[in-house]
């Protein structure tokens, strides 16, 4: 089967082209006009140049395509308006489903976040909090409402080698600047980008049209014990801080409050809430519905992440940036 893959280019694009091309299916990665190619999304793939809000641009580079994969998004990463991410991640889906059904393709795969729940507990019904994940959640509705067969696919917190998004918060554990807030019992939705891929894989080969699958590893993850992973790989300690999860919450509910009520952001609120509010959402769905089977221990995660600073020249550092946390 031919797929094309929006986002190729991206941390989990370039794993997922790749290894899309290795079980044999042709791949085109689509790919911003100004982005540069990278050597994952040249192993094996046709490159298209399109931007995601562009339908007609879209509807050629899917022509031929069977499966449309949708990863590209402007993320958190960016600090983005509210009315970017709205264009990007929800308009950008409305051009991409209308593309996919121009070409003719048979499905349609969304790649959405974990952190459409917000500070909603496991079982709970989405409660997304900030503008980006009210575009992703926004973005899902549209992918569900589109003529041609959509799968959701619920992105966690990605680990693994390539990404980049720990880099500030590893650093800061390597200089022993960090203390942790809070008890660190807070549980988090992680997984490993070998995981993370195959889950997607194998939402494009089964086709459950209409299924939602949230792609956790196969572990929750206390906070506490993500940040003493990543000490005891860059050989520091990870001292007890002074900030009370019980204020750590606290400010997380007032960043949901403004957030809703004054459309404003409360500094340091989404750090507070990874922090201290438990987010696990285990990936039952994924595995009725695609034969989802997670393998990749946390320790065995951090371990690649780490590899895969260190291969890039990244650690050690001299530069310490506050640290940030990497959650959707």
């Amino acid at each position: 089967m031919r797929v094309a893959l929006t986002g190729a280019a991206g941390f989990i694009g370039g794993h997922l082209a790749g290894a899309l091309a290795e079980r044999g299916h042709g791949v085109r990665a689509v790919i911003r006009p100004e982005h540069r190619e990278t050597p994952r999304t040249r192993l094996g793939a046709e490159i298209a140049r399109a931007d995601v809000r562009d339908t007609d641009a879209l509807a050629d580079a899917f022509a031929g395509c069977g499966a449309i994969v949708h990863l590209a998004a402007l993320t958190t990463r960016r600090h983005a308006s509210p009315a970017d991410y709205e264009a990007v991640n929800v308009g950008g889906t409305r051009a991409v489903a209308e593309a996919a059904s121009r070409a003719g393709a048979a499905h349609l795969v969304l790649g959405s976040t974990v952190g459409v729940y917000g500070r909603a507990a496991s079982g709970e019904a989405p409660r997304p909090n900030t503008p980006y994940r009210r575009s992703k959640w926004r973005a899902e509705q549209v992918a569900r409402a589109a003529s041609v067969p959509s799968t959701v696919v619920r992105l966690p917190a990605t680990l693994g080698p390539g990404t980049a998004n720990w880099i500030g918060w590893v650093r800061y554990v390597a200089a022993g600047r960090f203390r942790l807030p809070g008890d660190g019992c807070a549980r988090k939705t992680l997984a490993d980008v070998a995981d993370v891929v195959s889950g997607l894989v194998l939402a494009i080969e089964a086709h459950p049209s209409g299924a939602t699958s949230d792609l956790a590893g196969p572990e929750a993850v206390p906070v506490g014990t993500l940040a003493r992973l990543w000490a005891e790989g860059v050989g520091a300690e990870v001292r007890p801080g002074r900030v009370p999860t019980a204020a750590l919450r606290a400010l997380a509910r007032l960043g949901d409050v403004a957030d809703r009520r004054l459309g404003v952001s409360i500094p340091k609120a989404h750090s507070a809430e990874f922090f201290a509010v438990d987010a696990w959402h285990p990936p039952d769905a994924a595995r009725r519905d695609l034969g989802y089977a997670p393998r990749v221990p946390i320790a065995e995660a951090v371990a690649r992440t780490l590899g895969g600073f260190r291969e890039a020249g990244w650690l050690p550092a001299s530069a310490l940036p506050a640290p940030l946390a990497a959650a959707p």
